[in-house]
């Protein structure tokens, strides 16, 4: 009897997402019982300010951020695969994908968000006079567009692209992600009545009535590169585990490039002492915040397709 070699595959990425989500998890659990992270926008640096441990483990949680869409896009690659080799056809596999997008939208707006408002109410000591200014601190928590609404438009958007050829899934993220920094750069962050198309197109913030923290761009651009990586271990598994190495190697020492020398960093640069180095911001995602995030999700990558691999031969040694 055959076996779907996509499964094992699919729930170890799987896996991985969610050990990076509960990293995640506990650090939102953080700021909602009233503990002061520190700023993560561009315009105020205080990440620097909280105690050592504190800020080596958010950086921890928030380079977790950027591996889980590239994770997602190995995911929908491997899912793709796997039921295909369930007979089903592309159309039914990119609905059953943006469905799970929805759910995720639907996750932000009808559960984190109360849940961010509640916080604010319980933990975050506004006052009265301030809770009384009524819609705009209403919308701003219940219209707040986070990490889950982002990784669900994530999902409808690449769900339609599981049948193009590798070169164009690259094409696509590079100019997701350059889009995404040029708007930045032009449009700027200071103003406080940014356009609500580029707050949810490139640019954080608020402006009422909304509230964006992830906007769409640069981050849609990243599960193109999982979905790349993905497709070409399913085809070359040693030479993958391979490139995915050197891959993590280079971006790290980008990384150490970009800090060390203060070079172009998206308004971002380097602090003195060993946190200022690490201390760059993640919304909008920095240049550094970035490839060192993805030194970070190529490791996860390895590490996973690595045991997969491994527990492959074993069992290949076992039936023999």
């Amino acid at each position: 009897m055959k076996t779907n070699p996509s499964h094992t595959r699919l729930a170890l990425i799987d896996l991985w997402r969610g050990v990076l989500l509960v990293l995640i998890s506990l650090l939102t659990l953080w700021y909602f019982t009233g503990n002061n992270m520190g700023a993560e926008f561009w315009t105020r640096r205080q990440f620097a300010d909280l105690p050592p441990f504190q800020f080596w483990a958010t950086l921890l949680a928030s380079l977790a951020i950027p591996s889980i869409y590239i994770l997602l896009g190995a995911s929908i690659i491997l899912f793709s695969k796997n039921k295909k080799w369930e007979s089903w056809n592309t159309p039914k596999i990119a609905r059953t994908m943006a469905t799970r997008g929805v759910f995720l939208i639907a996750l932000q707006f009808l559960i984190e968000n109360p849940l961010r408002l509640l916080a604010n109410f319980k933990f975050q000591g506004f006052s009265i006079q301030q809770i009384n200014t009524g819609f705009e601190f209403y919308s701003s928590n219940l219209l707040y567009f986070g990490i889950l609404s982002s990784l669900g438009f994530c999902l409808i958007f690449w769900s339609v692209f599981t049948k193009i050829r590798s070169k164009q899934l690259l094409a696509i993220s590079v100019l997701l992600m350059g889009l995404g920094w040029a708007i930045i750069n032009l449009k700027g962050l200071s103003n406080p009545n940014e356009a609500i198309y580029f707050r949810f197109l490139a640019i954080p913030g608020f402006t009422i009535p909304i509230k964006v923290g992830f906007a769409l761009l640069p981050w849609m651009g990243l599960p193109g590169f999982g979905m790349v990586l993905a497709r070409y271990y399913r085809k070359q598994p040693i030479q993958t585990l391979k490139i995915t190495t050197i891959l993590a190697l280079v971006m790290l020492l980008v990384f150490v490039v970009l800090r060390w020398k203060n070079l172009y960093d998206d308004f971002t640069m380097r602090d003195n002492g060993l946190i200022g180095f690490f201390n760059f911001s993640k919304l909008p995602p920095s240049l550094s915040y970035i490839v060192l995030s993805a030194s970070f999700g190529l490791t996860i990558l390895y590490l996973s397709f690595h045991f997969i691999k491994k527990r492959t031969l074993v069992r290949d040694a076992l039936i023999v």
